[in-house]
C-alpha cells in the first residue's frame, strides 16, 4: 500500500549543489524561480531592462510553497535578495500595486558555486525531471503574464468603472480604498487617456475614504457622491468634501422603537 505522502505526480525536485551554495530551503526558490524565468523567456513574456523577470505577492508565493508560513518566505527571499541572489523590481503600471518583480543574477549565484556555471545546472536539473513541481504549482507560475492586482482591477474595475457604479457588482480582490483609488483614476481616464495621476495627495485622499468606508458606506455610494461633486465642480474634488457632505439613509427597522425614520449624517 502506497503512503498517501508519496505520489505519482512530479515531485519538487532541486540541485543538491545548489542546496548546499545558499541552503535547503533558498534552493527551492531559487530554483522555481528560475523555473518561471525560463518560461517566460519562451513565451517572451515580462521582459524589462534587458531581462526576464516573474512576480509574486508573499500571499502568492505562500499558495505556492504552502508548508511554509508567509513569514518563512518573506525571510528567505529577503536573505536571498541580500546575497544579491534575487533582485527586486517594480514594473507595475499602478502605483499603488506593490507587486514585487524577481530575476536570478546568475553572475552572483556562480560566484557563490565552484562551478561557475550554476545556470546550467539549474536548467539541467529541470531537464531531468520535466517540471519542478506539482502540476497545480507549476500551472499557476505559467499563467502569469502581468500582475495579478494590475490585471483585476482593470478587467474589473478601470474598464467598466461607471457600469460597476451603476450595477453596484462585487468589488475586486484589492482592499476597498485601492479600488476606490482605481475607479478615481479611471473615470479621470489615467493612465490610457492621461499621463499625470489626477489623484493629487493619496494619504489624504485614503484618510477620507477610511473614515467613509468605517461609517458603513460602500465604495458605490462613495463613488457616486465623488462623481456628482468632480460633475458639478468641473474639477477635481477632493474626498475630504465628500465625507463633509455625504449622507446616508438608515434602515427603517434599526429606528422601529423611535419616533423617526430619516435621513441622518453619520
Amino acid at each position: 500500500m502506497k503512503s498517501k505522502v508519496l505520489f505519482d505526480k512530479s515531485p519538487l525536485v532541486i540541485d543538491r549543489d545548489l542546496a548546499q551554495i545558499v541552503g535547503l530551503h533558498e534552493a527551492i526558490i531559487v530554483q522555481q524561480i528560475h523555473y518561471w524565468l525560463v518560461g517566460n523567456e519562451e513565451r517572451t513574456n515580462n521582459f524589462r531592462d534587458g531581462f526576464y523577470w516573474t512576480f509574486n505577492s508573499y500571499r502568492e508565493w505562500q499558495q505556492t510553497f504552502n508548508f511554509w508560513s508567509a513569514r518563512t518566505i518573506q525571510r528567505l527571499i529577503l536573505d536571498l535578495q541580500q546575497k544579491g541572489i534575487l533582485v527586486v523590481g517594480n514594473f507595475n503600471r499602478l502605483k499603488i500595486d506593490k507587486t514585487k518583480w524577481y530575476r536570478i543574477d546568475y553572475d552572483k549565484l556562480s560566484s557563490w558555486s565552484p562551478t561557475n556555471d550554476i545556470k546550467d545546472e539549474l536548467s539541467s536539473t529541470q531537464r531531468q525531471t520535466g517540471t519542478m513541481v506539482t502540476k497545480e504549482v507549476l500551472d499557476h507560475g505559467a499563467s502569469l503574464s502581468s500582475p495579478l492586482p494590475e490585471t483585476n482591477a482593470k478587467t474589473t474595475t478601470e474598464t467598466n468603472i461607471k457600469e460597476r457604479i451603476e450595477k453596484g457588482e462585487p468589488s475586486p480582490p484589492l482592499n476597498l480604498v485601492e479600488q476606490i483609488f482605481i475607479a478615481m483614476r479611471s473615470y479621470y481616464g489615467y493612465p490610457d487617456k492621461i499621463d499625470q495621476d489626477p489623484i493629487p495627495n493619496y494619504g489624504k485622499e485614503g484618510k477620507s475614504i477610511k473614515r467613509m468606508l468605517e461609517r458603513g458606506l460602500t465604495p458605490k455610494q462613495i463613488l457616486e457622491c465623488w462623481i456628482d461633486k468632480c460633475k458639478k465642480a468641473g474639477i477635481f474634488k477632493s474626498m475630504v468634501y465628500v465625507n463633509e457632505d455625504i449622507r446616508v439613509e438608515l434602515p427603517v427597522d434599526k429606528f422601529e422603537n423611535q419616533k423617526y425614520s430619516h435621513i441622518v449624517h453619520r
